[in-house]
């Protein structure tokens, strides 16, 4: 049986080169998705910290110099918040741009595949043809040898 060569084979090793560079790419995008969403979380937590700690100081007395400087840095949190949450959505659309890519990586690489398999079954069965051929070969020089 002669051996199977696919002349696509390197193409095959590129799409795989290909697919896998898409899949770190979604990975990156998705930790940064992550992150955006981790920042939001703590840029919350402190600004319930900061208004809390404001209400308590508003109850005890407080001047006015020190309440602005409270009510300016709760401004500046609750706009970097919404600065994040625009990252966030720039993030997220880019983290779906990323997948959509990996799966088109993806079925370029699994299309050249699917042919390669194709050619290797198509290969064996011609292979298999051509032994059957040489053994029926041998049984007719056999039988008429004898």
């Amino acid at each position: 049986m002669k051996k199977f060569h696919f002349r696509l084979d390197p193409v095959i090793r590129y799409r795989r080169y290909l697919e896998q560079t898409a899949q770190i790419k979604l990975a990156i995008a998705e930790q940064g998705v992550i992150n955006c969403r981790e920042k939001i979380d703590s840029l919350k937590t402190l600004r319930v910290t900061f208004s809390n700690e404001l209400e308590y100081e508003e109850k005890k007395g407080i001047n006015v110099h020190t309440y602005q400087i409270y009510r300016l840095y709760i401004e500046k949190i609750d706009r970097d918040i919404e600065s994040e949450q625009q990252h966030l959505k720039e993030s997220i659309m880019s983290r779906d741009r990323k997948r959509e890519d990996l799966k088109a990586a993806s079925i370029k690489k699994k299309s050249l595949e699917r042919l390669k398999d194709i050619k290797h079954s198509r290969h064996t069965e011609e292979c298999d043809l051509l032994e059957q051929k040489a053994v029926d070969e041998l049984v007719v020089l056999r039988r008429n040898l004898t």
